[in-house]
């Protein structure tokens, strides 16, 4: 480590998150969030899996706009349920960059 620069501001990173702490999680949900100026601009390769079974894939734009493919989910109330769990860890995800965005 230098002694001679010191990291002053994160300006901009690709980072990897998912769920796997929440214990009260109904899905595995995991994306990569693209992070400027210490807040998510975008998010992308975001899956969600139940029991291991790919559920859903979605991505992140801009100012909250998400696009979701729902896989083999037929049920109206169980494709609902996922895209509240998107929008969950998306808030989580935003959450955790404001408090802390260099802790990567």
């Amino acid at each position: 480590m230098s002694e001679k620069v010191n990291a002053v501001k994160l300006n901009s990173a690709n980072v990897k998150y998912d769920n796997s702490v929440d214990t009260e999680r109904m899905y595995d949900i995991e994306a990569n969030a693209n992070l400027n100026n210490s807040k998510v601009v975008s998010m992308d390769g975001g899956v969600v899996r139940l029991e291991g079974v790919q559920k859903a894939s979605f991505s992140l734009y801009g100012n909250h706009q998400v696009n979701y493919n729902l896989m083999g989910v037929e049920d109206i109330d169980v494709q609902c349920n996922i895209i509240k769990a998107i929008h969950s860890f998306v808030n989580e995800v935003e959450s955790a960059v404001e408090v802390s965005p260099l802790n990567v």
